[in-house]
């Protein structure tokens, strides 16, 4: 699944509505949701989750449409959000930082 000796792929949700499921079920570190065409759906996940799984991340991954109707969103919520047009590092990157703590 990854090739990143810190980073382990643990569940793949499959559907809409799986994440949180998943995520309770297996208790990740960070959660990485695609918010393109279900921004509304991704929200209201990740905000339910900061409830119920406080100590895993999020890392929203938005394209350029979506990331500039997410960025008012941030300051309500705490995730990470990156946008899908950078090279495959950008989103290690990211997934790192919201593991750290970090914006």
């Amino acid at each position: 699944m990854t090739r990143e000796d810190d980073i382990e792929v643990v569940a793949e949700p499959g559907g809409d509505g799986l994440i949180l499921a998943r995520a309770l079920s297996y208790r990740p570190d960070v959660v990485v949701i695609d918010v393109d065409g279900h921004q509304d759906e991704a929200l209201a996940t990740a905000s339910e989750m900061r409830e119920r799984l406080p100590e895993c991340r999020t890392l929203l991954v938005a394209g350029a449409p979506a990331l500039e109707r997410l960025r008012t969103v941030l300051a309500l919520l705490p995730p990470g959000l990156i946008g899908k047009d950078g090279p495959p590092d950008r989103l290690l990157e990211g997934i790192r930082k919201v593991v750290d703590g970090q914006r």
